[in-house]
Order: structure tokens, then C-alpha cells, then sequence
């Protein structure tokens, strides 16, 4: 059972007992003990429940998405913005403010080698062209290879497929909770769902603190749709 199912079936117990002392204790019924104090104590010990119930089950949420969580924070911190900065650093020169795309896949399949390979398709069956662009890092940090997209009017945006986002395929596949449900793509899909928006939300969360989403970097799906 889940710790909020559980916690709220302990408060359905504790509210009604609560008011059947509350009964005795309004109408003078003949009771052995004193009702009064045995409400208010019942009232404090549900509204403890209730605080510490809630705190551990806002852990376990947590402690369940710390793989997607620490795949985005790395993600940002070890190559969006690095390169980002690099870009904007690059871009004083023209005056045009780089605008950087990150893909977020519906389902984990979505960023298998062949998948990325239909969506490049997909891309030059739209118009539009796709190429690599070499970033010089600052700081002796080297060469990082940036995907571009450009329209027929040669503007173009900086696109990236998360590839780590995929190693959570793995992980999935760990979380199964038998080789038989391993055969159940529909829940290996629902649970790859899950992750794929927790780190979508700590991307975001991420990009935010660091003042880069929505200005410098924004999302795409399947559809691939794309603003220059």
C-alpha cells in the first residue's frame, strides 16, 4: 500500500474516532474515561500523522526520480550550458541571440539511433536542413560537436537529441518488477513515461535557475516544431 494511501486510511480511523469522543464528550454520555482530553489527543496525533506522512512520501517521490534528476542536472550543467555560453560569448560579434532546441521524446524509444535518424527526415521533409556545427570551448575544455537546423531563409536555431536521456531505458528495465512484466510494453512505456517527464521538469526547474529557459533554450517533440 502507498505511504499517502495508508496515511489516509490511518485519518479516516483517527477522524472517526475523534468524533465519537467529540459525541460522548458534547452529550455528557456515561464513559469510563474522560473524553475530552482523549479528543484533542486524537485531533494532535492525526494532524502529526497526516505532517509526517506527507514529508516521507514527498521523499520517496524524490528518492524515485533521483536517476532522471541527476541525468538533467548533468545534462545542463556538463553540456547545455557550457556550450550555451560559448554560443552567447560567439554571438556578440553578430548581435543575434543563439536559440538552442532540446528534444523531448514521448517515449524512451524515440531516441534510438534508427528513431533519430527518421526525425532528421522528418526535419529535411519539413524544409528544413541540419548540419554540425564545431564549438570551440573557453578554458580548455576542447571541441563539442552542436547540431544546427536552418530554414530556407538561412536562419537557424541549435538542436540537441538528449542521448542521455536514453541510458534511463536500462533503468526502466530495472525497475520491472519480473522477467515476465520485462514483456509488457505498455508498462514499460508508462514507467518510461514518468521519467521522461521528471526530467523534462528538472530541466526546466535547471534552466530556469540559470536564466536560460525560455530566452536562450526551449523544447520540441515528435512533431518537431521549430521557431527562428
Amino acid at each position: 500500500m502507498k505511504v499517502k494511501n495508508l496515511a489516509i486510511l490511518i485519518q479516516i480511523v483517527l477522524w472517526f474516532a475523534s468524533a465519537i469522543f467529540a459525541i460522548i464528550w458534547i452529550f455528557n454520555i456515561p464513559f469510563r474515561y474522560q473524553p475530552e482530553p482523549i479528543t484533542v489527543m486524537l485531533g494532535l496525533i492525526s494532524v502529526a500523522v497526516s505532517g509526517l506522512a506527507n514529508k516521507y512520501s514527498h521523499a520517496l517521490d524524490i528518492e524515485q526520480y533521483s536517476v532522471a534528476n541527476v541525468l538533467a542536472k548533468g545534462y545542463v550543467n556538463n553540456f547545455v550550458e557550457p556550450v550555451l555560453t560559448q554560443l552567447i560569448k560567439n554571438s556578440k560579434s553578430s548581435g543575434n541571440k543563439p536559440l538552442f532546441y532540446i528534444f523531448i521524446p514521448e517515449l524512451l524509444s524515440e531516441l534510438t539511433p534508427k528513431s533519430i535518424d527518421r526525425l532528421k527526415a522528418k526535419l529535411k521533409a519539413k524544409g528544413l536542413s541540419e548540419n554540425t556545427q564545431k564549438v570551440k570551448m573557453n578554458e580548455g575544455r576542447g571541441v563539442r560537436d552542436v547540431m544546427t537546423v536552418s530554414n530556407s531563409n538561412n536562419k537557424n536555431v541549435y538542436f540537441d537529441f538528449p542521448n542521455t536521456l536514453f541510458s534511463l531505458t536500462d533503468f526502466v528495465e530495472f525497475k520491472m518488477n519480473s522477467p515476465k512484466d520485462s514483456l509488457n510494453v505498455d508498462l514499460k512505456n508508462k514507467i518510461g513515461k514518468e521519467y521522461i517527464e521528471r526530467f523534462k521538469k528538472q530541466l526546466i526547474e535547471s534552466l530556469q535557475e540559470k536564466h536560460l529557459h525560455p530566452d536562450y533554450i526551449r523544447f520540441t517533440n515528435f512533431d518537431l516544431d521549430i521557431d527562428f
